[in-house]
């Protein structure tokens, strides 16, 4: 083959290349010398393929939960505990676990137990993740229930019993 733009000719190459340092294998010898399959090591689990671990959405769920209830934003919440927001999201999410040392100063910044994060979780199965907008939406009725005067409140609860009886379901208990 003629050379081309300064590259060498290449040379013809042989009909069959034994590579170089190994021996030719022989198909009797192979079944003799078949080693056993190596062990599979264990792959490790993946927020991304496997999804979160259900103890973690329960954790974020509590977190989110007590955040709302107290009005805080997760920006707030993040500087409080000097992580970023994005952070505090993953945790809500259940995306990233929370640390002991975290989990410490989440639950000091938000006035409540640890146990508190953990609330439920050995009633059975975890609850799936709700619609965040709906969950959202009884949170700020929530808050603003609480913020009425005590009478109001006792009617609305009446009324709200009322509304339920009237539903076919069992009344509301003190």
């Amino acid at each position: 083959m003629p050379a081309t733009r300064g590259r060498p000719a290449k040379q013809a190459e042989p009909a069959k290349r034994r590579a170089v340092g190994r021996p030719v294998a022989r198909p009797e010898a192979a079944a003799v010398e078949a080693a056993p399959a190596p062990k599979r090591r264990r792959q490790r689990r993946s927020v991304s393929v496997d999804g979160p671990k259900a103890v973690d959405v329960h954790v974020g769920q509590r977190l989110r939960e007590r955040r709302l209830g107290l009005g805080m934003s997760q920006s707030a919440l993040a500087e409080k505990i000097g992580l970023t927001f994005q952070q505090v999201q993953k945790y809500e999410r259940g995306a990233n676990r929370l640390s002991a040392s975290v989990l410490y100063e989440v639950a000091s910044v938000l006035d409540v137990p640890i146990s508190f994060f953990f609330d439920g979780l050995g009633d059975g199965p975890v609850k799936p993740v709700e619609d965040a907008r709906a969950e959202r939406s009884v949170l700020v009725l929530a808050r603003a229930i609480r913020d009425l005067p005590q009478d109001q409140r006792t009617s609305l609860t009446a009324l709200v019993s009322a509304l339920g009886r009237s539903a076919g379901r069992k009344p509301l208990e003190d």
